[in-house]
């Protein structure tokens, strides 16, 4: 088993995101992987830098409060909020509470497929 211990690893300032983050892969002795995945802060008051991407992303929200915002489209975050982003549409993450938002965010680009219902079929 490879266990990876958040408490034991630095956070980055990812400039691009507005985030703080750690994330998982590479990882030691572990092959390449066909997803990827991140813990994130998003600090009190601020919001992730708006972005599309061809990867298909959860967010699983673990601390704090805020929204989601995907295309037009705004839904409250909390605790125990998952939420899954379109390919293509831009999206981003607020943080509406006096602490750190927490979330784990984890992306893929193979063939595996997502029924996204605001897509054609």
């Amino acid at each position: 088993m490879l266990v990876f211990d958040l408490d034991n690893e630095p956070w980055a300032e990812e400039h691009s995101f507005n985030t703080l983050s750690r994330r998982l892969f590479p990882w030691h002795d572990l092959r390449e992987i066909n997803w990827g995945g991140s813990w994130v802060k998003v600090r009190p008051g601020e919001t992730t830098t708006p972005h599309a991407h061809d990867e298909k992303e959860m967010y699983f929200v673990v601390e704090g409060t805020g929204y989601f915002t995907h295309g037009a489209e705004r839904v409250e975050a909390r605790p125990g909020t998952t939420a899954i982003m379109t390919p293509g549409v831009h999206h981003s993450l607020t943080n509406t509470g006096p602490g750190d938002l927490l979330f784990l965010a984890v992306w893929w680009t193979d063939d595996q497929h997502v029924h996204d219902p605001a897509l054609p079929s």
